[in-house]
């Protein structure tokens, strides 16, 4: 690493920046707000497809694929990314005084 690479990180963890000048996809919660953003896209697509469909039983069936898609990439992202990964990954649920998987499964 060189020294100005190594001075800046350590210039942005005094500052409070821990992430440095990742993109906001490299960082993890910048994949979560992704992923949770697509979802509500996903779901939107879907329920403004199934109003504009409804009299219509096969258009209906083919824009329920959307909202599938979304309820899909949700169930994703709270299965793997909170309780595989912050779950077993980190140990959320070993601390005594705050256990993150509480309040997870609390949310969702």
């Amino acid at each position: 690493m060189g020294e100005g690479k190594k001075a800046k990180t350590v210039a942005n963890l005094k500052e409070g920046n821990v992430f440095g000048e990742m993109s906001l996809l490299e960082q993890p919660n910048g994949l979560i707000i992704f992923a949770e953003f697509l979802t509500g896209l996903l779901l939107f697509i879907g329920a403004i497809g199934l109003l504009k469909n409804i009299h219509s039983p096969l258009a209906f069936k083919r824009a329920k694929n959307w909202a599938y898609l979304g309820c899909l990439v949700g169930l994703l992202l709270w299965f793997f990314g909170f309780i595989v990964i912050g779950g077993e990954w980190f140990c959320m649920r070993q601390p005594e005084k705050w256990n993150g998987i509480e309040a997870t499964l609390e949310t969702s």
